[in-house]
């Protein structure tokens, strides 16, 4: 898949938690810079709940991470 950089900034209160991420991809080949939005909560100490937008506002999809 490909690699490249990014950087994370955002807020957590409590169980919330509010990410801005803004990545580049650099292999396989350089790509332009990307935008995505967390807006969740921990729901668990290994859980994380919410939904994320990539680049366009409005274009949220449920997500879910859990830690193994």
């Amino acid at each position: 898949g490909p690699c490249g950089t990014v950087t994370v900034t955002g807020t957590v209160n409590g169980d919330a938690v509010h990410l801005d991420l803004s990545y580049t991809a650099q292999l396989p080949i350089p790509g332009p810079m990307s935008t995505q939005h967390f807006d969740g909560r921990l729901t668990t100490p290994n859980a994380l709940e919410g939904s994320i937008s990539i680049g366009t506002p409005g274009t949220a999809q449920n997500v879910s991470y859990h830690r193994a």
